[in-house]
């Protein structure tokens, strides 16, 4: 395996957590735990030395969110939208959404983006950066493959490597000097 695309059948990309679990429970610990648990997967997709293509079309809810933004590269459907309702619903958002977002459009953008519970279309996506490109939502398949073969066909070692240190925070790589 030299990449990875990763995208959804249907016409949703990634419908979020559960509602009715994030609503009802009382004690944190469960939701924690969740949380938790979510992270075992997410973050080796996240640190996986290899690109990663993400094909999106229509929403990406909540932790669906934090999903499509672990991929390198996003290629979005012209339906595809970014929606934040965690703090709609009393929740800190995902390790995706907290590491990635304001790392991809900045702290102030994302905390305002969070705080308000926006939605992001497509070509907001395109225009801060999150997407590479949009395309219609019947060519995500085709074009997210086309880009996951064509960064296979590069120097895919390379990639993970500088998409390893691209992932650190500043500290660790001056302590590392």
């Amino acid at each position: 395996m030299r990449a990875v695309f990763l995208t959804a059948e249907g016409p949703t990309f990634c419908s979020g957590g559960d509602l009715k679990l994030l609503k009802t429970a009382c004690d944190p610990w469960p939701v924690h735990r969740r949380f938790r648990n979510a992270s075992r997967w997410l973050v080796p997709l996240i640190t996986l030395d290899k690109p990663v293509v993400i094909g999106m079309r229509g929403a990406a809810v909540g932790g669906g969110m934090g999903l499509a933004l672990t991929g390198d590269v996003l290629i979005a459907g012209e339906s595809a939208k970014l929606m934040s309702g965690f703090f709609r619903l009393g929740v800190v958002p995902d390790v995706g959404v907290m590491y990635h977002l304001p790392r991809l459009i900045g702290m102030a953008r994302a905390k305002n983006f969070l705080f308000s519970g926006g939605t992001l279309s497509a070509a907001q996506m395109l225009e801060l950066g999150l997407a590479a490109k949009v395309v219609p939502d019947a060519d995500v398949q085709a074009a997210g493959l086309a880009e996951a073969e064509r960064l296979a066909n590069g120097p895919a070692e390379g990639m993970g490597l500088g998409k390893n240190l691209m992932g650190r925070r500043s500290e660790e790589h001056t302590s590392e000097l």
